[in-house]
């Protein structure tokens, strides 16, 4: 449960200009969509996917070419602080997911999952992701702020071009 004890106790202020970006974005849609496009920003390891239809929002982490332990726990990581920012920028804290969905197979003892996420969890799924409704995904952020939002997309965009101008190793 170590990835879950680490993800529930990250805020937006954690993740510098990222995580204000989230926090002023209009909705969790948007704030979503955010993760979608910079996060790279923040990490390397995990990057995500938004998808909506059927009247729901899925944050799924792209998985990688390789599964191993390390890169499950870095996912369940990923969607246990995207849980608790969706919290935090929620009226009253009153965010909960719709569903989970993990790779790893159910835990002996899930009981900090079952406390993280308070909603149905699918255990060995075929994807790591996070479920709402769009009602949900719609309902507006209490630190939404037009202006903000944009200056904080506008200094992220600065951010991944850098990114893409990084020479790697080959």
């Amino acid at each position: 449960s170590v990835p879950i004890h680490m993800g529930a106790s990250m805020r937006c202020d954690d993740y510098g200009a990222f995580g204000l970006a989230f926090k002023s974005a209009p909705n969790l849609l948007g704030s979503y969509a955010r993760i979608e496009r910079y996060g790279r920003v923040v990490t390397s390891i995990a990057n995500f996917r938004i998808d909506q239809s059927g009247g729901a929002v899925s944050m799924e982490v792209i998985p990688g070419r390789e599964h191993r332990r390390g890169l499950t726990m870095t996912n369940e990581l990923a969607l246990a602080a995207a849980t608790s920012l969706s919290r935090e920028v929620s009226e009253n804290g009153s965010f909960t997911p719709a569903a989970v969905h993990l790779m790893a197979d159910q835990p002996s003892d899930d009981r900090a999952y079952r406390d993280h996420f308070r909603c149905s969890i699918q255990y060995g799924a075929n994807r790591d992701a996070i479920e709402l409704t769009m009602k949900t995904a719609l309902r507006q952020n209490r630190l939404s702020d037009d202006g903000m939002s944009k200056f904080f997309e506008t200094h992220l965009e600065g951010e991944l071009s850098a990114l893409r101008q990084e020479p790697t190793l080959g």
